[in-house]
This record gives C-alpha cells, structure tokens and sequence, in this order.
C-alpha cells in the first residue's frame, strides 16, 4: 500500500486490500472493539493520576482479564497496584506488559521502579540500563533522563555513590534542567559544574 492511510481507518477498517493499485478498505458496521478499550484503559491511567486508584485497580483487572494480549492493560494494572503499595503485583503485570511490548521503555521504566520498591536493587539496576538504552533507541530524552535518574537513586541504595553521579550527571545531559538529577548532585556534593 503506497501512501498514508487517513486515521479514521484504524478505527472502522475490517480488512484491507488492493485491487488495480487501488487500496480498497472494507468497513465495520461500528468501530473498532480493541481500540474502545484501549480509550477505556487510558481513562483509567487518569482516574489513577487523580488518585481513584482503587476503582481503576478493580476495573483494570476485569479488562486484562478479558483483553489479556493489550500490553497498555497490564502497564495501567501495574501503574494501579504500585499506587496502592501492592509491588510484588505490580512487577507481575509490568512483567506481562514488558512481554507484550518488550520495547517500550515506559512499562520497563515501572518494572524497575516495582524492582526497586521491593528492595531488589540488583535486579532494578539491571531494568533501568536497559530503559536508558530503550529510551534513546526511540529518542524519549524525557524518559532517558528518568531512567538515568532512577538508575542513579538504585546505585546509591546500592552504596554505589560514584556510579550514581555519572548516572545524574547523564540526566542532566538528556535534560539539563531534571531537577531531580540536580538536588540529587547538590545531596552527593557535587558541583553543578561537573556536567
């Protein structure tokens, strides 16, 4: 298929083919089911920023339940569960999501940080390289800036305080007003000047 499809097709599109170098859509009678829930997922991902945590929580598990293959799903259960100080459930559906989308540096961002709520650092140290180099892969400074901050409050849980302040120091590289990676240097004792 040449050219760009317009966005309306994802949603009402049942099969797609070509005929003549004609691309010719065949349509559903309404719109697609997967992405009504993918909208319903995304509301609960904001009714648990709002601090509903709870309700989201139990909507959540009905929808994974019935759409299980919906990566955003388990992310959003994960998201509900670490809200609500469940970890150990919470690395359990980032550990679906990640294998549902293993690239996705947001879902293995959390899955470090439920690691790291649980007091395993190793284990979240390892989680967030990765999200740094998954981050970059997709140029998300944003996110590689968390990810090398995040790396950076592991390694000093770790006792590894001069790991964490190259760590720091490569948020601010990615973004060089994280104020997190700053306060984070100002505790180390490192100069501002070392970036």
């Amino acid at each position: 298929m040449s050219g760009r499809m317009p966005a309306w097709v994802q949603y009402w599109a049942l099969d797609q083919s070509t005929k003549h170098g004609h691309t010719v859509v065949t349509l559903r009678s309404e719109p697609n089911p997967a992405l009504r829930v993918e909208a319903q997922i995304a509301d609960l991902g904001r009714d648990i920023i709002r601090g509903r945590a709870e309700d989201a929580h139990d909507r959540l598990l009905v929808l994974v339940e019935q759409h299980p293959a919906i990566a955003h799903g388990w992310y959003q259960l994960g998201n509900a569960e670490m809200s609500l100080g469940q970890h150990v459930a919470a690395e359990r559906a980032y550990a679906m999501a990640r294998s549902l989308s293993p690239t996705d540096p947001r879902i293995v961002l959390m899955l470090g940080n439920a690691f790291q709520a649980q007091g395993r650092i190793e284990d979240a140290i390892a989680v967030f390289r990765t999200t740094v180099v998954l981050a970059t892969d997709v140029q998300d400074d944003g996110l590689a800036a968390s990810a090398c901050f995040n790396l950076g409050n592991a390694l000093v849980r770790g006792g590894r305080q001069a790991e964490a302040v190259v760590e720091f120091q490569r948020a601010l590289q990615f973004d060089p007003e994280h104020v997190k990676a700053i306060e984070a240097l100002k505790i180390l004792g490192v100069s501002q000047t070392t970036r």
